[in-house]
């Protein structure tokens, strides 16, 4: 599996525009949703606020050239954007109809459970990246932690117009690549599947300085389902290849692996968005 990860030079691909609107990809029509994904779809409820995972297999009608596709871009390893977060990506933009998805599961939800109404609406392209996590090299301290995607001190909160509140992942390894998955979690110290508030997640970030600062709790690897003073496995949503998963974006989760998954290569390859 060639991926274009490093220059001529051997030095690894950084791009400052990473993020902004170098990369478009014009493609659209390889990304065709599989217009029987309202009747396939399967639905995993978390917790005490029924939190819905949302999984749709055979998601993409032309999965394999998407593939390829992934397989075939240079990757970015800008260091600001990449800070927490495992591997390398490409950003860029595509059409598809992921928010018409999105709006059917979680519209309703999220205004009957926090009084806000996530318009989820439609846009002529949505951003959305190709994420390759190279399972054989370490991760720094605050990427082995289950997390949320709201930053809080950055203005991303629930109910904000600034923030994404569903996360989407379409895996693109093949089955004989399939190992592990996404996990969720319950924050045992928080007492929640779930960052709702303010003060949840100031409680999150105050756990999360006690772990940096006890050598007990770094780990090479994420932490799976492991006993732990912090977090609790709740649920595990094994990988396949063209698998939809939707979740909130407050919800803790965290990629599912160990080091030795993928040995032909070490790559836990997916589309990842943000609606």
């Amino acid at each position: 599996m060639a991926i274009k990860r490093l220059r001529a030079d051997g030095s690894m691909f950084e791009s400052e525009t990473m993020y902004s609107n170098f990369n478009v990809l014009e493609e659209g029509a390889i990304f065709q949703i599989n217009p029987k994904w309202p009747s396939i779809s399967q639905t995993k409820y978390i917790g005490k606020h029924k939190t819905p995972v949302i999984i749709i297999d055979d998601f993409l009608l032309n999965v394999d050239k998407v593939r390829e596709l992934a397989l075939s871009v240079p990757y970015s390893n800008e260091p600001q954007k990449m800070h927490a977060s495992p591997g390398c990506r490409f950003v860029s933009h595509i059409r598809w109809d992921l928010h018409k998805v999105v709006k059917s599961f979680y519209s309703h939800w999220i205004y009957e459970n926090f009084n806000y109404q996530c318009k989820f609406e439609g846009k002529k392209s949505d951003l959305f990246t190709f994420t390759i996590i190279d399972t054989a090299e370490p991760l720094d301290v605050h990427q082995v932690y289950p997390h949320v995607d709201l930053d809080y001190d950055d203005g991303e909160y629930l109910g904000g117009n600034h923030a994404s509140h569903v996360a989407a992942l379409v895996y693109l390894n093949k089955p004989e690549e399939c190992v592990g998955g996404t996990a969720i979690y319950k924050h045992k110290k928080i007492k929640s599947h779930l960052v709702k508030s303010r003060k949840d997640y100031d409680l999150m970030r105050k756990y999360e300085k006690e772990m940096n600062k006890n050598p007990i709790h770094h780990r090479d690897t994420n932490i799976n389902d492991d006993p732990h003073k912090y977090y609790e496995l709740s649920e595990l949503v094994e990988m396949k290849y063209n698998r939809l998963v939707l979740y909130p974006t407050f919800l803790f989760h965290h990629p599912f692996y160990s080091p030795n998954d993928f040995n032909t290569p070490n790559c836990r390859i997916a589309i990842n968005a943000f609606i």
